[in-house]
């Protein structure tokens, strides 16, 4: 995306925002517009086509994801490249004439760590074919249609309510709240945007601060974005890079800095350290960077995260992560999988099975990934025929991160010892919330590292995205140990 702002690239810049900006104004039942395109990922749900029909969500780990997109098993990088590149053929096609790309956002540059997001992703206004002062089209998009209420058998719990969203919705981002529904979270939401408008510094501000502090803050301890990309290098097998539910007690995966950018861009802020560095303040109370109490954008959860444009160049830039990491360890052409029977995510569990998936289904790279299909054909397209991007047509520049996973780059091998060594004694921390409690906690020390490893979390307790934080407790002060993100529903 910085790319762009130089000299030589305004003509790539000017058809790339030109090309957003018709695929936007598209009318939603064409293919090709950004209403459809996005419409794959949640919300509003496409009705599901193997028995059974209808999954009821429940208690148990069973319950349907009736969008499309794949999350916490090993078809989340696959799945996201194929939709990366639907939208870009689209894009191609508005522009047929002009040098389209879907472009990324390299948020581990030097350049994005120091400021969180390049100018292309923060003004509000861009030129196009020589006329000033048009609306950006990556800042926001504004839905033709309403996301209505799910049937019943899609929304046993009641849930869903609050993604419902009217006709002419405009997508919010932090500091900013866009539910919208029910009545009581409506007014709710009203009152916080109101409050938005009296800070200091403009949203935009706001927003890229805190994308800021979750890349770089606790780099000491390898608890932030940058330290999370960097690390899933190091992890050979597939499967544990792939994916939350199969990383299991791995410390590293590529699904988890992915989620984490999405819940920093949705509202949510890490622990702020005290000159002591503890995070407790003058009365006691953890003190968060930024926070915002009541931000809900909708890139912090998956119902309608696809209708915010700048998913697609955050996704563009999870894609080339994931390239560089095949060039590393040569899996360019094809990727070996480890079929584990142990490995929950070879199964749609993590999140429930999709559209043309069943309960406890065995995932592999001949699984179909729906909705995609050839064009020309109607053939069903799987993991199997996306893993080379070069037969795809396309490629990345060099950017961060590369000399991470070049082959000539040292690699670490982390060994497992006795939880013993760590000389800390684990202790169960119990949340208010009761849903939330973990039910383990253990301790791990890997290569002089500590590990702090929490088990067996209750997502069914919590209507939406969270953060577990954790800290340790000294002389009646909170110090912030980390926080992974997760992305939910």
């Amino acid at each position: 995306m910085r790319e762009l702002d130089r000299p030589e690239n305004s003509q790539k810049k000017n058809d790339f925002l030109k090309a957003f900006k018709i695929i936007k104004e598209l009318p939603p039942e064409d293919n090709d517009s950004y209403w459809a395109i996005a419409s794959y990922h949640g919300m509003p749900y496409r009705r599901r086509q193997v028995e059974p029909i209808t999954i009821r969500p429940n208690a148990e780990n069973n319950s349907a994801w009736n969008g499309y997109c794949q999350h916490g098993n090993i078809l989340f990088p696959t799945w996201h490249r194929w939709y990366c590149l639907k939208l870009e053929q689209a894009l191609q096609r508005a522009v047929p004439d002009g040098d389209v790309r879907l472009h990324y956002w390299d948020q581990t540059s030097e350049e994005n760590l120091k400021s969180g997001m390049p100018p292309l992703l923060t003004q509000k206004s861009v030129t196009i074919d020589g006329v000033p002062g048009i609306e950006h089209p990556l800042l926001s998009f504004k839905l033709p249609k309403e996301i209505p209420m799910p049937p019943a058998e899609h929304n046993a719990d009641n849930r869903a309510q609050y993604y419902v969203k009217p006709r002419g919705y405009v997508t919010k981002r932090y500091p900013f709240s866009g539910i919208v529904n029910p009545p009581s979270a409506k007014e709710a939401a009203n009152r916080h945007n109101d409050q938005v408008g009296g800070y200091q510094k403009a949203p935009e501000v706001y927003l890229a601060e805190n994308i800021r502090y979750w890349l770089n803050v606790e780099a000491s301890k390898g608890n932030n974005i940058l330290c999370e990309y960097r690390g899933c290098s190091d992890v050979c097998s597939y499967n544990q890079y792939s994916n939350t539910t199969s990383a299991a007690g791995s410390n590293y995966n590529l699904e988890q800095p992915h989620n984490d950018i999405h819940l920093a861009i949705g509202g949510f802020t890490m622990p702020f350290p005290q000159g002591d560095g503890s995070a407790t303040d003058e009365e006691g109370n953890v003190d968060h960077f930024g926070l915002m109490e009541g931000a809900n954008g909708d890139l912090g959860e998956n119902e309608t995260a696809a209708f915010d444009p700048i998913f697609f160049v955050h996704h563009s830039n999870i894609d080339r992560i994931f390239w560089i990491w095949q060039k590393k360890w040569g899996y360019t052409t094809s990727i070996l999988l480890d079929e584990n029977k142990n490995d929950s995510g070879l199964t749609p569990v993590g999140q429930g099975p999709t559209p043309h998936q069943k309960i406890g289904e065995r995932l592999n790279f001949q699984t179909f990934l729906a909705p995609f299909k050839d064009e020309a054909t109607g053939q069903k397209l799987t993991s199997e025929q996306c893993v080379d991007i070069r037969k795809l047509g396309y490629d990345y520049s060099v950017g961060s991160l590369d000399q991470y996973f070049w082959p000539n780059y040292p690699i670490r091998v982390p060994k497992r010892v006795d939880a013993s060594l760590s000389r800390m004694e684990p202790k169960l921390i119990r949340p208010e919330n009761d849903a939330l409690a973990p039910t383990a906690i253990s301790f791990d020390r890997v290569n002089s590292n500590m590990f702090l490893v929490v088990r067996n979390i209750n997502k069914n307790g919590v209507a939406g995205s969270f953060v577990v934080q954790a800290f340790y407790r000294k002389d009646a002060k909170l110090y912030f140990i980390g926080q992974k993100g997760v992305l939910s529903r």
